[in-house]
């Protein structure tokens, strides 16, 4: 029992670090001149720390299912709601995170986290190796 818990906890944390990195290689894709603005000609990923990568990866958008019905919430970063039961609704991953915590909802990965979508890039680099 406790070993199937820590395998769950360790597919968790592997899910969440993959989700990190394709946010910040998103991010520097989509924000390269704003690093060649500062200088930095080569976004390297030593251009953030961690704790930066993962505060810019909590603003992502993930769809999610809630659990309860509740009214939207307005906050600062935006409107976000209202949730029904059994409904997928996107969010931020930082709240989604929140709401998860507390047993209101039910993640849903994003379609890129799929087994076959993290063959592919091994298959097709394998491919290129041959090739050579």
């Amino acid at each position: 029992m406790m070993m199937m818990m820590m395998m769950m906890m360790m597919r968790r944390r592997r899910r969440i670090m993959m989700m990190m990195y394709y946010i910040y290689n998103r991010f520097i894709k989509n924000h390269k001149h704003l690093i060649e603005m500062a200088g930095q000609s080569d976004p390297h990923p030593s251009l953030f720390s961690a704790e930066e990568i993962e505060f810019m990866g909590e603003d992502e958008m993930i769809e999610f299912v809630p659990n309860m019905r509740m009214e939207p919430l307005n906050l600062i970063s935006g409107d976000y709601g209202p949730f029904f039961p059994q409904m997928v609704t996107q969010v931020p991953l930082w709240l989604e995170i929140a709401l998860k915590k507390r047993g209101k909802c039910a993640i849903r990965p994003p379609s890129w986290m799929s087994i076959e979508m993290s063959i592919q890039p091994k298959e097709k680099d394998l491919l290129e190796t041959l090739a050579t």
